[in-house]
């Protein structure tokens, strides 16, 4: 949510408007046309490609990250999250390991920490 979030306020989403539906698929159109490839199954809640969406929009726009590093730690965090998260495993009998839920919390806590950054 976190990156959704983010992602709307770059394209000028007034902060009390509902994001419907409708605006998640106008997301999705807009990372075809930045050749982000969203793969079926899950789609919006594709925490990966969110941040990938957020970052073209934000150079399409002229505004991208000042820091490189924030950028790379946005992406790698993201990523991290993802393969925790993804919908393949996320409704199944799976027990992760200490260190992979450590990983994760790191990730989403960095993520969060610097939200009105992203």
């Amino acid at each position: 949510m976190t990156l959704k979030a983010a992602y709307f306020r770059l394209i000028k989403f007034a902060p009390a408007r509902p994001i419907t539906l409708l605006d998640l698929n106008d997301a999705l159109k807009t990372a075809v046309k930045f050749r982000i490839h969203w793969p079926p199954g899950g789609k919006l809640h594709n925490i990966e490609c969110w941040a990938l969406l957020l970052v073209a929009h934000r150079h399409f726009l002229g505004v991208p990250y000042k820091a490189l590093d924030f950028q790379q730690r946005l992406l790698g965090d993201a990523r991290t999250i993802y393969q925790g998260w993804r919908e393949s495993i996320r409704y199944h009998k799976n027990i992760a390991y200490p260190h992979e839920l450590e990983r994760i919390a790191k990730a989403a806590e960095w993520l969060i920490a610097n939200a009105s950054k992203l």
